[in-house]
């Protein structure tokens, strides 16, 4: 836990981040994300969609390394609508939240501490010049304006006009409560090797200073040949106290270059000069912190390689293992830090997808901030804590959707354990089938397949739930992403003629939940009927298969292609089957 000093007082500075506003930043006029604690964010949508402008605005709210004293805002930073109409500002919002008062962090100038409730970047543009200034929020989301010293009376204005002696406010900035502001990671695909080696931050960096720390500062002992045990961290200071010693009384320095240097410089300086080699405990911690092992093989009996000459996959794999490596460390959770992910899905295979996105709920479950923009269905889960926007760019502006987890249906948490993978392909699609069996799945992609309907280039899922009581709650799910739906069923009729009433209250529940875009098909009594298969025969897909590559298909089951064909007309009013 970090302190700082309020009026004498040692107050515990305990805040999150609570939410990102942004306003006119690159391709986003106007977004809002919330960050919930324990929850990481998951940003879904298609290409151009703003994930990546999210992940950007906030790395430079938080002045990532990514955002350095190097970087200034260029025109197409700014938002540009349809019309080419070019804003002439761009406004970033990170807010913090905290139990109380003392939570915050705060600054002073004169007067009595402001606490800061978050970061603002604004950047200008005008007559083609861009510019942008960082600023900390007051409890009002105002810029904090400090006083550096008390102002003069009227009279000594007076007095004093031309000594220079008045001052000017000036906003409050972000370097002046570095110590508590986040370390902020960005990740992206093609930075893998940097986030790894180069970087100063990142999962790698951070055990290293681990364990050039505990290396210093535990208490333990190394057994050597002779039986005799070495007493550390002592023996290490002694060693580098000699080590020290033995450089200042080296006598090629001291006879020889240190006096030759010195007189160099002292002919430059106009007086005498001193040099001194005192090599410090903290480069011999940075050297320790650089030799945390950065080779493996790939199996126990394989020769050990740098990683940095490994492929991009293996890179993957080792910041996944430092990740989780991490999370098991309360003391580096009690750190705050933001972990800002592009696609983190990429070189990993599904099963490690999967893992990366337990790991990341780990730290999110342990304090971290977490959020990262994917197109893999493996880093969804609709059973695991996850708060999923999907962005949308809708004329121009952008249009986002959020869903909370824990508020989705047990049945549709449950579907998402059976079908790990195609429980969540609906959420990246621009439309869904909801089948309630395989079966039904089979038949329609089959049927758009044969008839060139190209339902993957239209972006278009068939999504299985098991039971139209599960289609409701994945209804309930796309109608908040804002993800158009069909919900096919069948009719369910019953020997005595009559529909299951169970079925048919399950779709008046499902009509509930429908908009203009969304649907209801039913199979007329069922797909067996449509098809012409009789009881206790099912439509198996080795069954339906003969007959729905008969070239008569359409004419032999009437029903059938009636049913599909309101479906394709759905996806795309213009398609014929």
């Amino acid at each position: 836990m970090k302190y700082c000093e309020l009026e004498g007082a040692s107050m515990p500075i305990d805040y999150l981040l609570s939410k990102v506003i942004i306003k006119y930043w690159r391709g986003i006029d106007n977004l809002e994300l919330d960050l919930r604690p324990g929850f990481p964010s998951v940003l879904i949508g298609t290409n151009n969609a703003g994930k990546t402008a999210a992940l950007d605005a906030i790395a430079l709210a938080l002045a990532s390394a990514a955002f350095g004293g190097q970087w200034s805002p260029d025109e197409d930073d700014f938002y540009c609508d349809q019309q080419g109409r070019r804003s002439g500002e761009f406004i970033i919002q990170v807010l913090f939240e905290a139990k109380d008062e003392a939570g915050y962090p705060a600054v002073r100038g004169v007067g009595k501490p402001i606490s800061v409730h978050g970061v603002q970047v604004r950047g200008t543009l005008k007559d083609g010049k861009a510019k942008h200034q960082r600023t900390l929020l007051d409890e009002k989301l105002q810029p904090i304006l400090i006083a550096p010293r008390t102002a003069l009376s009227a009279e000594d204005k007076v007095k004093w006009k031309e000594h220079g002696v008045n001052w000017t406010q000036y906003y409050a900035r972000l370097d002046e409560i570095s110590e508590h502001i986040p370390e902020v990671w960005l990740f992206r695909p093609q930075e893998i090797e940097a986030s790894l080696y180069i970087w100063k931050r990142g999962p790698i960096a951070r055990l290293s200073r681990l364990l050039a720390q505990r290396f210093l500062a535990d208490k333990w002992s190394i057994d050597r040949d002779d039986g005799k045990k070495t007493q550390m961290p002592d023996t290490l200071h002694k060693a580098h106290a000699f080590f020290r010693e033995a450089v200042e009384k080296f006598p090629f320095w001291r006879d020889d270059m240190k006096p030759k240097l010195e007189e160099a410089i002292a002919r430059y300086v106009g007086s005498k000069a001193k040099v001194d080699l005192r090599p410090d405990v903290q480069v011999f911690e940075e050297w320790i912190a650089q030799q945390l092992a950065v080779s493996l093989a790939t199996d126990p009996a394989g020769v050990v390689t740098p990683l940095s000459s490994m492929g991009d996959g293996w890179q993957s794999i080792v910041r996944l293992a430092a990740l989780e490596a991490l999370s098991q460390y309360p003391s580096q959770m009690r750190e705050r830090v933001v972990v800002l992910l592009e696609e983190p899905e990429t070189h990993l295979h599904p099963h490690l997808r999967r893992k990366l996105r337990k790991v990341l709920g780990d730290l999110s479950k342990n304090g971290w901030t977490v959020m990262y923009s994917t197109h893999a269905p493996e880093m969804v889960s609709f059973d695991a804590d996850q708060v999923i926007t999907r962005l949308v760019r809708v004329g121009g502006s952008l249009i986002s959707n959020c869903v909370h987890t824990d508020a989705i249906a047990a049945s549709a948490k449950l579907q998402s354990k059976l079908d790990e993978r195609g429980a969540h392909d609906f959420l990246f699609s621009s439309g869904t089938v909801f089948v309630e069996g395989r079966d039904d799945g089979f038949a329609c992609r089959y049927t758009f397949d044969a008839t060139d309907v190209d339902i993957d280039g239209l972006s278009i899922s068939i999504t299985q739930c098991n039971a139209v009581s599960v289609i409701r709650a994945f209804a309930a799910i796309a109608k908040e992403l804002g993800i158009r739906w069909c919900a096919l069923t069948d009719e369910d009729r019953q020997t005595t003629g009559g529909v299951n009433p169970t079925t048919e209250a399950e779709r008046r529940r499902i009509e509930k939940l429908r908009q203009e875009a969304d649907i209801q098909v039913q199979w007329p009594g069922k797909l067996e009927a449509c098809l012409g298969i009789v009881a206790p025969n099912k439509a198996l897909p080795e069954t339906t298969e003969p007959l729905l590559r008969h070239p008569d298909w359409r004419t032999n089951h009437p029903e059938y292609y009636a049913t599909v064909a309101s479906i394709a007309a759905w996806i795309d009013p213009a398609l014929k089957i």
